[in-house]
């Protein structure tokens, strides 16, 4: 091979393995947020299901 083909096979093997590692990092970036998300709305309707059958317990000791 010559020096210029070497250079330009260097410079498309960077340029593909960067942009693979780029772009992979952004799909585990999205990934982390909708995971994070999903946490976070569970645990929002886990706490909301506590607090209504807490005040669920609460209002019926009060009545009898």
């Amino acid at each position: 091979m010559r020096f210029e083909e070497q250079s330009t096979l260097k410079r498309f093997v960077f340029f593909y393995f960067g942009s693979t590692f780029v772009l992979l990092g952004i799909i585990f970036f999205l990934i982390y947020r909708v995971q994070l998300e999903s946490q976070f709305n569970l645990t929002r309707a886990q706490m909301k299901n506590f607090s209504f059958a807490l005040s669920s317990k609460i209002i019926n000791a009060h009545m009898h």
